[in-house]
């Protein structure tokens, strides 16, 4: 009495391959005749008949297709959080700026020569945030040409 022989389980194995010692195992059709009990030119004939290594070619490259893309979304997914810190936190340091030149300006005092390099320093950390901005946001780090900060230097007579 000839053995009954499960096709689908044997080509399964064989396209998509098994866990064998915990990692996924892609067998031969000598592989497959041994754990089958099958002579391998049987499985052969099969396989070609059936196009069997062509569809595990197909199946390998989808897998790792589908491997690439979600680690290409991991990764996107990751580089638009950090953009999202970088633009909160080059807004929170346009802020903070912001209110130290205001504060500068109300005084209407004549300002010392290290309040003018305080404010020059201030208008470089500002800058600076405002190119982090704009790269977080995927656009161009050049800074607006139109952007000027005026400092006024009166002398006491």
């Amino acid at each position: 009495m000839q053995k009954k022989i499960n096709w689908e389980i044997i080509r399964k194995d064989y396209i998509q391959g098994y866990k064998k010692e915990g990692k996924l195992y892609y067998p031969s059709m000598r592989d497959l005749s041994k754990k089958y009990e099958i002579d391998v030119a049987t499985i052969g004939r099969k396989a070609k008949k059936n196009e069997w290594v062509a569809k595990k070619e197909i199946f390998i490259n989808k897998k790792a297709t589908r491997s690439q893309q979600k680690s290409i979304e991991n990764f996107s997914d990751e580089a638009s959080k950090f953009d999202l810190e970088c633009f909160i936190g080059a807004r929170d340091i346009i802020k903070i700026t912001k209110e130290s030149i205001e504060e500068f300006k109300k005084r209407k005092e004549v300002l010392k020569s290290q309040e003018i390099k305080n404010l020059k320093g201030l208008t470089e950390i500002r800058l600076n945030a405002q190119k982090e901005a704009k790269l977080s946001l995927g656009e161009s780090p050049e800074v607006d040409k139109d952007l000027e900060i005026h400092v006024t230097i009166e002398s006491n007579k």
